[in-house]
C-alpha cells in the first residue's frame, strides 16, 4: 500500500491527526502503473492494427499551446508536425516518439517517418502533409496514454482536422484516423466517442478502463479531504474537470488527479480556515506532476513478481472456474497487460492445457490436470518395501 513506503510520509505528515486515517486511504486507492506497461500494451495494439493496413503514419496526442492551433502546418505541407513541446510538461509524447521509433525498426515498410535535417545531421520525424500524400498513406493513428475528461483529445483530434487536405481525405473515406489510448474514463471514452462518430471523423480504441475515485466506499470522506486542504484560489481541488482519477503513470500524474497530490503553491492558504494556521505551505507528493524516482524505487520494491509457475496457475484457475472466456475479459479479470497475457495464453496453448473455441478461451482436460498438480501443497512419499535406504558406515 502506498501509504506504508517512506516517500509518502512527508506528504502525509502535513494532515491533522484525525485526518490522516482518510489521506492514507486516499493513497491507497491510487494505482501506479509503470510506463514499461502501458509501452507494451500500446505495441501489441497499434501491432494489431498495423496488420489490417499497408501503412500508417503514427503521432502522439499532446496538449496545445493554442485554441486555433492547426496541428498539421497551414503554410508548408513539406513541414512535419511538432510532436513535443519543449516546455511542456512531459507526458505521453516522449514514450510515444520512443514506441514509434521503435515500430519503424520492426515494421519499416508499416510505419512511416521521414528524415529531416537539423544541425548535427539528420533525425526521423512523422510524416507531413506532402509526405501523406507522396506515400498514399491510408491510416494516421493518434496514440495517448490516458482520455480523463476526454477534452485535451477532442481538442487535439480538431487540430489534426483543422487541415483542409486532412477533412478532405476523411471525408471522401480516402484517410481513416485511428485513435488508441491505453486507458480512459468513461466521462472521457463518451466525449470523444461523440466527437469520432460526428460524421464518421475517426475511430477510437481504448486499452483499460481508467478507475476514478467517484465510486468508493468512502468517496465522500476523500473528496472532503481534498477540498479542504486544497489551496483557497484552488478551482479543480478533484482534479481537472472533476475527473478525478486515481491513476499514476511512471512517466508522470495526469492532471485529472486532486490538485493536492501535484499542485506546488508557493503562497499556501487552505480552503478550511480551521487548516490555516497550522499550514503556511503545501508539499506535493507529485510536484508539476512529476513523479519521484525515490517513488518508483520503493513500489518497485514492494512488488511482487510472479513467477511462470505462478502465473500459469492464476491463468487456469480463473479458466476453470467459468466454461470460457474471450482474451479481453480474462485479461481484466487477472488484471494483467496485454503482453503478459498473450505470453501466457501461448505458453498454454503450445502444451494444451488451454484451447481457442472460436473467440473464447477454455481449460482442456491436460490444464485440469495440469492446475491439480500445480495447487497441491505436499507430495507426500510412498514407503514400500522395494525402497532402498543406503546404511551409515562408521
Amino acid at each position: 500500500m502506498l501509504s506504508n513506503i517512506p516517500a509518502t510520509q512527508d506528504w502525509l505528515s502535513q494532515f491533522l491527526p484525525q485526518d490522516r486515517p482518510v489521506a492514507c486511504n486516499l493513497l491507497d486507492e491510487l494505482i501506479y502503473i509503470p510506463t514499461d506497461d502501458v509501452v507494451s500494451d500500446l505495441k501489441v495494439a497499434v501491432e494489431s492494427i498495423l496488420e489490417q493496413y499497408e501503412s500508417a503514419a503514427i503521432y502522439p496526442i499532446r496538449e496545445l499551446f493554442s485554441k486555433d492551433e492547426s496541428y498539421f502546418s497551414l503554410t508548408d505541407a513539406t513541414e512535419p508536425p511538432t510532436m513535443q513541446h519543449g516546455k511542456a510538461v512531459q507526458g505521453s509524447e516522449a514514450f510515444v516518439s520512443n514506441l514509434i521509433n521503435r515500430l519503424n525498426r520492426s515494421l519499416q515498410e508499416k510505419v512511416i517517418l521521414e528524415k529531416v535535417s537539423i544541425e548535427n545531421g539528420e533525425m526521423k520525424a512523422s510524416p507531413s502533409i506532402t509526405t501523406i500524400k507522396n506515400k498514399k498513406i491510408k491510416t494516421l493513428i493518434l496514440i495517448d496514454d490516458l482520455i480523463g475528461s476526454g477534452n485535451r483529445t477532442r481538442d487535439f483530434l480538431e487540430a489534426v482536422y483543422r487541415h483542409p487536405s486532412i477533412r478532405s481525405w476523411v471525408s471522401s473515406k480516402y484517410l481513416k484516423i485511428i485513435v488508441v489510448a491505453f486507458m480512459a474514463t468513461n466521462k472521457g471514452k463518451k466525449s470523444v466517442e461523440k466527437w469520432c462518430k460526428k460524421e464518421t471523423k475517426a475511430t477510437l480504441l481504448v486499452i483499460n478502463e481508467c478507475p476514478t475515485l467517484h465510486n468508493l466506499l468512502n468517496t465522500e470522506a476523500i473528496f472532503d479531504l481534498c477540498t479542504r486542504y486544497a489551496n483557497n484560489k484552488e478551482r479543480i481541488p478533484l482534479g481537472y474537470d472533476n475527473t478525478a482519477v486515481r491513476v499514476i503513470f511512471g512517466h508522470s500524474a495526469p492532471n485529472n488527479i486532486p490538485a493536492i497530490l501535484h499542485r506546488k503553491v508557493k503562497n499556501f492558504k487552505a480552503k478550511s480556515s480551521i487548516l490555516r494556521s497550522t499550514l503556511s505551505c503545501w508539499r506535493p507528493l507529485f510536484p508539476s506532476r512529476d513523479v519521484p524516482e525515490q517513488f518508483k524505487a520503493q513500489i518497485l520494491a514492494k512488488k511482487k513478481t510472479l513467477s511462470t509457475k505462478d502465473s500459469i496457475q492464476l491463468l487456469l484457475s480463473q479458466l476453470d472456474q467459468t466454461t470460457a472466456m474471450d482474451r479481453e475479459k480474462l485479461r481484466q479479470a487477472l488484471n494483467w497487460s496485454i503482453a503478459d497475457l498473450n505470453r501466457y495464453v501461448d505458453l498454454c496453448l503450445t502444451f494444451n492445457m488451454i484451447a481457442k473455441n472460436g473467440y473464447e478461451i477454455e481449460i482442456t482436460s491436460q490444464g485440469e490436470c495440469e492446475l491439480k498438480i500445480l495447487t497441491k501443497k505436499n507430495y507426500p512419499i510412498e514407503f514400500n518395501s522395494k525402497n532402498y535406504y543406503p546404511s551409515l558406515i562408521e
